[in-house]
C-alpha cells in the first residue's frame, strides 16, 4: 500500500524542550510540539498557553483608525443614517451583526445590505444608488470593499462617504474610501497581518469606545530611569527608557545610556547588568541625553511608577542643562494602582505584572521596565474609565467568524477564538442557541472548533451560497423565538439542498477531468462549464484541490461573463498570479490560497493559458508533493486522558495551529467496516501490544480491498487524537491521516 504523504518526523531541540518543561512544568510531548509550531523564546510560550484580552494589539495600530472613528462620531453627533454593508459568507454576517448591535447604543437609523449568491461580491452600483435615495450618508463595510474602486468611487459622488473595514488582499491601487482599515495593505503598521473581517470588526468598535475615554488623542511619556543610587543630590542617571503613548498605542521610543562621573558600585551591576564597560562603550554625555529626552518628550504627560523618584532626577538635570524649571503635568502610577487595585499587598512593578498576567522577561533596565509599566498604565486606565460598551460581550460571534474564515489560528486570530468560545456555549444569542438544539450542541459539555466549522459555519454560509446571507443574518438578529425556529429550519434545509448540489456538481467535474486527458498532471487544473450551479465553486475548488495536491481553477460560464473560484497549495500565492493577468480580469479578490473572480468569456482562453505558464513558472515538484509533517512517535500506552487533556492547551486548532500528529509502528488491525452515505469512510479497531483504540479513517473508504489482503501484516499510522462525539462518553478516538504497511 502507497503511502499519500510523504511523512516528516520533526526533531525538536532537546535543550529547548527541558528548558519548556522546566519552565512550565509540561511534558516532553507539550514541549516538543510547542517547539514544532516555531515557538522559541519563553514569553510568546507563556501568550500562548494562556491567551488573554490585553494581549490584543491596540485598534490605533491602524492608520485610519482615527478617521474612522471621527467621522463615525460626526455620524453619531448628527444622527446620520447608516449603511452596513456586508459579505454573504459567516465572517461578513458575523461582522454585520455585531455592528448593527452594538450601534443600536447611539440610537441611529441604520440599514444592511448583504449581497445575494448572484449579485457577485462587495459594493454594488445599484444598491448605493438605492441607499442614497433613502438618505444614508456614511457606508460601513464588513468583510468587503478593498477592491471596489469603481463602486467606492460612485459612491463618493453620491455624497457618502466609505469606512472600509476588510482583510482581502488589496490590489496596487486602493479605493478612494475616507478611511481603510485592512491589516495587508502596505502602509498600514498593524502588527497582525491575518485578522479575519470580523476581527477588524471588532477593532473598529474598540477604536470608536475608546475615542470617548478621556485619555484620547492625549500624549503620554512613560518613562523609567537607573540610577547610580538613591541620593539625588549625589548619584547620577546612567540610562533613560521612554515611550511616546497616544491612545494606547507606542508611538515612539527613547533609550540612552549616560556615562557616570564615577565608576558603578557592584550593588547597581548586580541589579541592573548594566557595566562601567557599557557606559564607557555606548554612554553619552547627560547634557547631550536630557536635551535629547526633552526633545522627545515635548507636551506630553509625564507618567513614572514612583514619578517623585525620577522627576527629582530628571528636573535637577534639565535645571542643570537647560537652566529652566520644566514642569509638565506627572501621573504616578503608585496612587492609581492603590485606587483601582485596593486588595494588592505589594506595589512594586513586579508584584503588579504578574498581579495583572502580564508577561515579563526581565526587570531593572529601564526599557524593560518602561514596557511592563506601559502594560500596566493601559489596564489601569481602562479600569478607571470603562468603555461605554463592552465590545467583548460578542466574543462568541467573532470566534464563530473567525474559525469559519479558516485564516490562521495564530496570534489574535487564536486569542479571539480561544476567548470566544469559553463564551460559545453560553451564548445569549436565540438563533445560535436555536441551532445549538437542532443539531444536539446543547447537550455537550463544550461546542469547540470542530462544531463550528464542520456544523454550524456550513449551515449559516448555505445561504450565502445558495439564495443570500441576509437569512443567516436574519437569524443572528432577531428575537423573536418562532421566527427563529421557523428561519433555523429554514437553514437546515437549505444546507441539505447545498451539500446535495456540492454532490451533484463534484461528480459533474470529476467526469470533466477524466474527459480531459492527463489533465491530472498539470500543475495546475482548470475546469470551465455551464453545467453545475453558483454557489458552491468555492467548496468544489477546494475537493479538487485536496483530492488531486494541485492548484484549482472552477469557472461557470454564462451568456456573456465567466465567474471563477481559485484554490491554491502551500507556497503559491494565488492572489499574485491572478495579479499578473489582471489585465484580462473584471474584478477579483481574496486571499493567498482562496480567491474568486470574474472576467469576459472571450478572455477565458487567454486566462488560462496564461495562468498555466505563470503557475508552471512558479511551483515546483515539491510543492506538488504533499508532506506529512509528524510531531512525534507515540506508542498506545501513552495516550490517556491525561495526555489529551494537555494537548487542550494548544487548541483552537485550525489553519497554522493543526491537531498535533501523531506516528505508531508495529499497529495491528483487529477489524475494520466501511460506512458514509457512499460508503467513503472507515472504521478500524487497532491493537498494538495489550492496548486498543477505535480510529476513523475519513475517506479512506477505498483501501478496504488492500487492508482485506494484507490485515496480518503490521501497520504503520499517523494519525490525530479526539475525544467521541457523544457527550455521554470519555473515549479517546484516533483520527488516521495516513497509513502504511511496515517491512
Amino acid at each position: 500500500m502507497k503511502r499519500k504523504s510523504v511523512w516528516n518526523v520533526l526533531n525538536p531541540s532537546r535543550d529547548l524542550i527541558r528548558e519548556f518543561c522546566e519552565k512550565f512544568r509540561i511534558s516532553d510531548s507539550l514541549s516538543r510540539i510547542l517547539i514544532n509550531r516555531g515557538f522559541t523564546d519563553i514569553n510568546g510560550v507563556a501568550s500562548f498557553l494562556k491567551p488573554t484580552v490585553s494581549q490584543l494589539h491596540n485598534p490605533f495600530c491602524f492608520q485610519d483608525m482615527v478617521k474612522a472613528v471621527e467621522r463615525l462620531r460626526r455620524a453619531i453627533t448628527k444622527k446620520e443614517k447608516l449603511l452596513i454593508y456586508g459579505d454573504r459568507d459567516v465572517d461578513g454576517i458575523t461582522s454585520t451583526t455585531i455592528l448593527l448591535n452594538i450601534l443600536k447604543y447611539f440610537n441611529l437609523e441604520i440599514f444592511y445590505k448583504i449581497p445575494g449568491a448572484k449579485e457577485g461580491y462587495g459594493l454594488n452600483k445599484d444598491s448605493l444608488k438605492n441607499f442614497s435615495e433613502k438618505g444614508v450618508t456614511l457606508i460601513i463595510t464588513v468583510d468587503c470593499g478593498i477592491s471596489n474602486i469603481e463602486e467606492v468611487e460612485y459612491a463618493n459622488t453620491l455624497g457618502m462617504d466609505v469606512i472600509i473595514t476588510d482583510h482581502h488582499e488589496p490590489s496596487e491601487q486602493y479605493p478612494s474610501a475616507l478611511a481603510i482599515l485592512n491589516p495587508k495593505i502596505k502602509e498600514c503598521n498593524y502588527p497582525f497581518k491575518n485578522l479575519a473581517g470580523v476581527g477588524v470588526t471588532i477593532k473598529l468598535m474598540q477604536g470608536l469606545f475608546y475615542s470617548y475615554h478621556p485619555d484620547y488623542e492625549k500624549d503620554f511619556c512613560i518613562v523609567d530611569i537607573e540610577t547610580t543610587g538613591f541620593t539625588p543630590k549625589t548619584d547620577e542617571i546612567i540610562e533613560i527608557g521612554a515611550y511616546k503613548v497616544r491612545n494606547n498605542a507606542v508611538i515612539d521610543k527613547f533609550h540612552r545610556l549616560i556615562k557616570p562621573e564615577r565608576k558603578l558600585s557592584s550593588e547597581i551591576k548586580k541589579i541592573t547588568g548594566i557595566t562601567d564597560e557599557l557606559l564607557k562603550k555606548e554612554g553619552k554625555t547627560p547634557e547631550k541625553v536630557i536635551h535629547e529626552f526633552l526633545q522627545f518628550m515635548g507636551e506630553s504627560i509625564f507618567v513614572a511608577h514612583n514619578a517623585k523618584f525620577d522627576w527629582t532626577f530628571l528636573s535637577r538635570d534639565i535645571k542643570r542643562y537647560t537652566g529652566e524649571n520644566f514642569e509638565p503635568e506627572i501621573l504616578d502610577t503608585i496612587p492609581m494602582i492603590r485606587s483601582q487595585l485596593p486588595g494588592l499587598s505589594s506595589l512594586k512593578l513586579q508584584s503588579v505584572a504578574e498581579y495583572l498576567k502580564i508577561n515579563v522577561e526581565r526587570y531593572h533596565r529601564a526599557l524593560d521596565d518602561v514596557e511592563t509599566l506601559y502594560q500596566i498604565f493601559v489596564e489601569l486606565r481602562r479600569l478607571r474609565h470603562p468603555a461605554k460598551v463592552d465590545v467583548f460581550r460578542y466574543l462568541d460571534l467573532v470566534s464563530l467568524g473567525t474559525i469559519a474564515d479558516m485564516v490562521p489560528l495564530t496570534s489574535e486570530n487564536r486569542i479571539l477564538a480561544a476567548l470566544g468560545l469559553t463564551k460559545v456555549p453560553f451564548t445569549k444569542n436565540l438563533g445560535l442557541q436555536e441551532l445549538y438544539s437542532v443539531l444536539n450542541l446543547d447537550k455537550k459539555p463544550e461546542i469547540a472548533e470542530n462544531e463550528i466549522g464542520w456544523q454550524i459555519a456550513p449551515i449559516l454560509n448555505a445561504a450565502g451560497r445558495m439564495e443570500t446571507g441576509d437569512i443567516s443574518l436574519q437569524l443572528l438578529m432577531t428575537n423573536d423565538t418562532k421566527e427563529v425556529k421557523r428561519i433555523a429550519g429554514y437553514l437546515l434545509d437549505l444546507n441539505q439542498k447545498r451539500k446535495e448540489l456540492t454532490e451533484e456538481n463534484l461528480n459533474l467535474i470529476q467526469k470533466e477531468i477524466k474527459r480531459k486527458k492527463n489533465i491530472q498532471k498539470d500543475d495546475v487544473i482548470i475546469v470551465k462549464t455551464s453545467r453545475i450551479e453558483h454557489g458552491v465553486t468555492g467548496i468544489l475548488a477546494t475537493k479538487i484541490k485536496n483530492e488531486y495536491f494541485r492548484p484549482t481553477i472552477i469557472m461557470i460560464e454564462n451568456e456573456e461573463y465567466v465567474t471563477g473560484a481559485a484554490r491554491s497549495i502551500l507556497g503559491l500565492n494565488i492572489i499574485e498570479i491572478l495579479r499578473e493577468v489582471e489585465p484580462l480580469l473584471i474584478q477579483f479578490g481574496g486571499h493567498a490560497y482562496a480567491a474568486g473572480f470574474t472576467l469576459k468569456n472571450e478572455n477565458v482562453t487567454k486566462f488560462s493559458k496564461k495562468v498555466k505558464e505563470i503557475i508552471s513558472r512558479k511551483v515546483t515538484k515539491e510543492m506538488l508533493q504533499p508532506v506529512l509533517n509528524i510531531d512525534m512517535e507515540l506508542e498506545f500506552e501513552k495516550i490517556t486522558k491525561k495526555f489529551l487533556n494537555e494537548l487542550d492547551y494548544l487548541r483552537p486548532f485550525g489553519i497554522e495551529n493543526e491537531k498535533p500528529v501523531f506516528l505508531t509502528r508495529d499497529v495491528e488491525i483487529v477489524n475494520f467496516t466501511r460506512y458514509g452515505r457512499n460508503n467513503e469512510h472507515l472504521r478500524l479497531r487497532l491493537r498494538k501490544k495489550n492496548y486498543y483504540f477505535n480510529a476513523i479513517a475519513w475517506n479512506m473508504g477505498e483501501l478496504e480491498e488492500d487492508l482485506s489482503d494484507y490485515q496480518n501484516l503490521p501497520l504503520d499510522i499517523v494519525y490525530t487524537i479526539q475525544k467521541s462525539d457523544y457527550p455521554e462518553s470519555d473515549e479517546i478516538i484516533l483520527s488516521l491521516e495516513d497509513l502504511k504497511y511496515g517491512v
